[in-house]
């Protein structure tokens, strides 16, 4: 009698060890719930690598190793006691046969995409933009001759009138009164007396001789052209009436010396400087109608002027 109830209860332990493993295996296959994590934000910039041509390196992917994956599923297989056998259902079977073949071809993708060769010869965005490169410097190598001959017809000394009393022929050039850009001796004196920084340049030798604003060209009685010095004076702003004067009495003259610079170069001008001739009074310009007119002071002492 003893041995019939040592048997029987040997066997509901062997039954309840049976269902705790079935159990374990239905949590281990049942697919479990993964919370849903935030989408990270993708980086508003990529690098990519390239080569010394300029072409996008291709980054392949790391294959992982089948020693690792059967590592990963021998640790996910639960461990059964010696003298129990657990069947499992037909369905989680098939499932679990399943997923070891999808697996397995997995791992047989991976291993494949690693000999793959990829061409280097099909066209990427660094290969079009060294070729358009390469394309434009031979485009810019064939115009290179016209370019030149341009250039040297454009500073071709020509005979032509004066464009502004179209009497005299033009001994000057500047080249910031297109479209009327040749004068006459006269003429130049008139109009750049108060366009003192324009880009001048003399006609009388042959060439295209740069002007400084204190030079100008005149003519002697036997027709010959030659340089001179003159006095020029700051473009600046100037009051109407410095007294009760009519305007007419005031005359502008030049004043103190100063050195003017800007993206052109340097000028030694003059400051103006306002006279009545009626009454005697005059105007000096100070450093607010240095700074009213545009131009900045490159000295504590007021000689030189920034642009």
């Amino acid at each position: 009698m003893s041995s019939l109830q040592d048997a029987e209860a040997h066997l509901e332990e062997m039954e309840k060890a049976a269902l705790s493993m079935i159990k374990e295996l239905n949590a281990t296959l049942s697919p479990k719930k993964k919370r849903k994590s935030k989408p990270k934000p993708k980086p508003l910039v990529r690098w990519r690598k390239r080569d010394k041509d300029g072409n996008i390196v291709a980054q392949r992917r790391k294959s992982p190793s089948s020693n690792s994956c059967a590592k990963r599923v021998r640790s996910s297989t639960p461990s059964v006691p010696e003298g129990v056998s657990v069947q499992m259902p037909d369905d989680q079977e098939e499932g679990l046969e399943n997923a070891l073949k999808e697996l397995e071809s997995l791992l047989s993708v991976s291993h494949d995409d690693t000999d793959v060769v990829i061409d280097a010869s099909t066209p990427t965005t660094a290969s079009d933009w060294k070729t358009r490169n390469i394309f434009s410097s031979e485009r810019w190598k064939e115009a290179r001759q016209q370019l030149v001959d341009n250039m040297l017809r454009a500073n071709c000394i020509k005979p032509q009138l004066c464009q502004r009393c179209l009497k005299k022929d033009a001994t000057i050039r500047c080249a910031e009164c297109m479209p009327m850009q040749y004068y006459c001796c006269d003429c130049d004196i008139s109009h750049h007396q108060s366009q003192a920084l324009h880009n001048r340049a003399s006609r009388i030798h042959g060439f295209h001789k740069p002007l400084p604003p204190t030079v100008v060209v005149k003519d002697d009685a036997d027709g010959h052209y030659s340089h001179h010095i003159c006095v020029r004076i700051l473009p600046m702003e100037m009051p109407d009436h410095i007294c009760e004067c009519p305007p007419e009495s005031l005359n502008v003259v030049p004043g103190r010396p100063i050195v003017f610079i800007n993206m052109k170069g340097r000028y030694d001008l003059n400051l103006p400087e306002l006279r009545c001739g009626s009454c005697c009074a005059s105007w000096k310009p100070e450093l607010k109608d240095v700074q009213v007119s545009g131009y900045w002071p490159a000295t504590i002492i007021f000689t030189h002027f920034m642009m």
